[in-house]
């Protein structure tokens, strides 16, 4: 395969991540508070909706220069502790029948850094949360950690409460890289907390780590590879850095001298995945990588893998409530957003109502584009037959516009990346990490924010 610039430039274009289709960018004001409230209530009513709860807790005590995360830097506890309580009051004003009537299947805490807080103001939460929401016995319940700030307390809190999975963040154990991005973390540390997990009887440990950083090299990155497959988590998750100083001030610390670009940063993802796979690890989906024996890879193998706003998932419930600062949820047909600001967020909440912000309603054409999306970042194939029995449609018909250009001279089909065949469309092994770029052709709404200059992270 060519790995010219020319290729590069064609390939490396930004794209939307595609945790949700239509995206973010899309989500506005034209939808209300009230919408949602209504949307809550009419899931209330059904008998056969699982439910997804994700909570998000903005705090650390350091913010990181590389981070694109909705985060509140302070060393205070006492303003941690103060959004706990605001926490458990937003859990009070989601409608009760939906509360008791939707069991929860997943529950996920992100940030920022949940352990920011202390172990047993975490625990008073988590038992309120509990008590006010019906979980099912086998609920996968997970939770990002900063090693640097997790302490054997949080994680039997957090075991005590029902949590089983955790997903460690390392980025990349290479000290200048660290020095770089503002996060020292040592191999010690990241292993201190994996073993601990494992004695608690967490069943499942993920690492994150992030490829396109200031002074990364391949050789470097390899050592940082080698060094996590040594320590055998469940799973990997390796993600391209997002260099948008323009949305995210904060990352204008970073020298843009000093970053990966072009075919050098393809390097790296290639890297990663050889790696990995070398080391016994399955990839999974665009970015993920399990052993074997893991749930995710199993799904990954019967096509039962998923994806939504917490990432690929072996369960994806019907419905999803955020919950605390910039939380996302999809609610009956609905994407709903908290307001970022906590000051918004705590008057909001004051005035006994939700922090809704702006959200989504999807058209009929959204949720055909969403499921056609959703199937090629988790399976990379779809068949025509069972997309048209689905969506009452003939694919080559209300597809005609994006075939036509996935087959147009050097592009995807003609590069040898997607594969058009026996009414089935395929993304071929060396497409799969542009897997993102291929579903943009599909995408109504990617032209429009190219020419409006939307910022979007590199494809890879």
């Amino acid at each position: 395969m060519d790995t010219s610039p020319r290729w590069i430039d064609e390939f490396l274009r930004p794209v939307p991540r595609y945790t949700s289709y239509p995206t973010a960018l899309n989500f506005g004001s034209a939808v209300t508070g009230e919408d949602y409230l209504a949307r809550l209530d009419q899931v209330a009513t059904r008998d056969d909706d699982s439910l997804a709860v994700y909570m998000h807790f903005p705090f650390c005590e350091k913010r990181c220069a590389y981070c694109a995360c909705t985060v509140i830097s302070t060393p205070r506890q006492d303003v941690g502790d103060q959004y706990l309580g605001y926490l458990k009051r937003e859990i009070d004003l989601i409608p009760e029948p939906l509360r008791h009537r939707c069991q929860v299947s997943r529950v996920h805490l992100g940030g920022g850094t949940p352990t920011f807080h202390s172990p047993d103001p975490l625990a008073h939460l988590l038992d309120h949360f509990r008590s006010r929401f019906d979980l099912l016995p086998d609920a996968e319940m997970s939770v990002e950690v900063d090693p640097r700030v997790t302490s054997r307390e949080h994680l039997s809190v957090l075991r005590a409460a029902g949590f089983n999975r955790l997903s460690i963040g390392v980025q990349d154990f290479d000290p200048d890289v660290q020095v770089a991005i503002g996060r020292i973390q040592s191999e010690q540390q990241t292993r201190d907390v994996l073993e601990a997990s494992r004695s608690l009887g967490y069943y499942s440990v993920n690492f994150d780590l992030v490829y396109g950083l200031p002074t990364q090299t391949p050789d470097k990155f390899r050592r940082t590879l080698k060094s996590v497959a040594n320590m055998r988590p469940d799973r990997i998750a390796i993600y391209g850095y997002a260099h948008l100083p323009s949305i995210n001030a904060h990352q204008r610390k970073i020298d843009d001298g000093s970053l990966v670009t072009g075919e050098d940063r393809w390097f790296l993802a290639k890297t990663a995945r050889e790696e990995l796979t070398s080391a016994g690890y399955v990839a999974v989906g665009l970015d993920h990588f399990a052993l074997p024996e893991d749930s995710l890879a199993i799904a990954s193998g019967m096509g039962e893998l998923t994806r939504d706003f917490m990432g690929y998932t072996t369960n994806r419930s019907k419905q999803m409530i955020g919950l605390g600062v910039s939380a996302i949820g999809e609610i009956g047909g609905m994407f709903a957003q908290n307001t970022k600001k906590l000051s918004t967020y705590r008057e909001a909440i004051d005035a006994g109502r939700l922090p809704f912000e702006r959200g989504y309603l999807l058209t009929e054409s959204d949720k055909i584009r969403q499921d056609l999306i959703h199937r090629l970042m988790c399976q990379f194939e779809l068949s025509f037959e069972s997309f048209d029995r689905r969506h009452n449609l003939r694919f080559e018909d209300y597809f005609a516009t994006e075939l036509a250009d996935l087959s147009k001279p050097g592009g995807w089909i003609d590069e040898g990346m997607v594969e058009l065949a026996d009414r089935r469309l395929a993304v071929k092994k060396p497409g799969r990490i542009f897997v993102r770029n291929i579903c943009s052709v599909f995408d109504e709404y990617h032209r429009d924010r190219v020419l409006e200059g939307r910022s979007m992270s590199s494809a890879v």
